[in-house]
């Protein structure tokens, strides 16, 4: 017997094709973060919303959405005069 001849060979050959699109699934999450860091804020997401708060007569607080817009327009192009401060 030869060398080639007493080599065992694979029985089945197993072919696996890459996976279509359907066959992938992405989870996407939302994540609410409330922070004063902006260069945090800058770093981990997509979109950005800026609040502020007025304090009335009797000292109750109010909280209100400023300004809603994807990250990187909210830092280079800020349209509300509280969010540029």
């Amino acid at each position: 017997m030869n060398s080639i001849n007493s080599q065992k060979k694979p029985k089945k050959i197993v072919y696996a094709p890459p996976p279509t699109d359907s066959e992938i699934f992405i989870k996407k999450y939302t994540i609410i973060m409330v922070t004063h860091n902006m260069q945090q804020a800058s770093r981990i997401s997509d979109l950005t919303g800026f609040f502020n708060v007025e304090t009335n007569n009797q000292g109750d607080k109010t909280g209100y959405l400023v300004e809603y817009a994807a990250t990187q327009t909210i830092f280079e192009n800020p349209q509300e005069q509280a969010t540029q401060d």
